[in-house]
């Protein structure tokens, strides 16, 4: 009788400490964001040789509080971030967020910035995303092939291809639908127009170009049955 009584008691309070654990392991698996200034943040990042991740969100943005939930909750994204990043949260309607607004040009939310000492953005992504999408972002700005980098290149003149889509798809993730629109009509419109029917050009064009009145959108409306032979009616 009393071995199982203490049998029970034992069970039970091993059931407490692991739920201790578990509550200790959820609690740590989060991204530290730190109620810093931009300028405190700059000086934090210089001292301790990292990045700032600025992530630029409204109290009525849905997808920054799906980001706030479940993708700064992840452990392996609060592991990753809180090792390589000085880590902001700012209200762009707020305080320092409206200035902050301007100074980076947000217009949609969230807005993830990653900064560097000087104050000067790195990369520049877009909308919420899953955890490995938001690290892989994230090691792109630490390895120096973010947004501003691919700008860069670009004015140096590097126009080969696998390029031209890494910085298309950067473009597409910093929310720069216009510009995108315009770096693919300037590859695309020194090519060939047969080689449109190459399957990478074609979804380049499909994707990006949206001028019903360039020379390239005329080339696939004259050939469209082509096209269609080639890609699918609805294509």
């Amino acid at each position: 009788m009393f071995d199982r009584i203490f049998l029970v008691m034992k069970m039970k309070k091993l059931l407490l400490v692991f739920v201790g654990l578990l509550c200790s392991l959820v609690i740590s698996a989060q991204t530290n964001f730190q109620e810093l200034s931009l300028e405190k943040a700059r000086e934090q990042a210089r001292a301790e040789n990292k990045p700032i991740f600025l992530d630029c969100y409204t109290s009525w943005c849905g997808p920054c509080k799906m980001l706030a939930k479940e993708v700064f909750t992840d452990p392996e994204v609060a592991a990753f971030f809180n090792e390589k990043f000085v880590n902001v949260k700012v209200d762009m309607e707020k305080g320092e967020g409206v200035e902050l607004k301007k100074q980076y040009k947000v217009s949609a939310y969230p807005t993830l910035n990653f900064i560097n000492g000087k104050g000067e953005l790195q990369h520049c992504v877009v909308g919420g995303m899953p955890a490995d999408a938001l690290i892989a972002q994230a090691k792109l700005a630490l390895e120096g092939k973010g947004l501003i980098a691919l700008q860069t290149l670009y004015a140096q003149g590097n126009r080969e291809s696998q390029f031209i889509e890494d910085y298309l798809t950067a473009l597409d993730m910093g929310n720069q639908a216009a510009e995108a629109e315009k770096v693919a009509s300037e590859y695309l419109g020194k090519m060939e127009q047969a080689r449109l029917k190459e399957k990478a050009n074609w979804d380049m064009f499909n994707k990006y170009i949206n001028d019903v009145d360039s020379d390239i959108f005329r080339y696939v409306y004259d050939n469209q049955n082509e096209f269609a032979g080639l890609f699918g009616e609805k294509e």
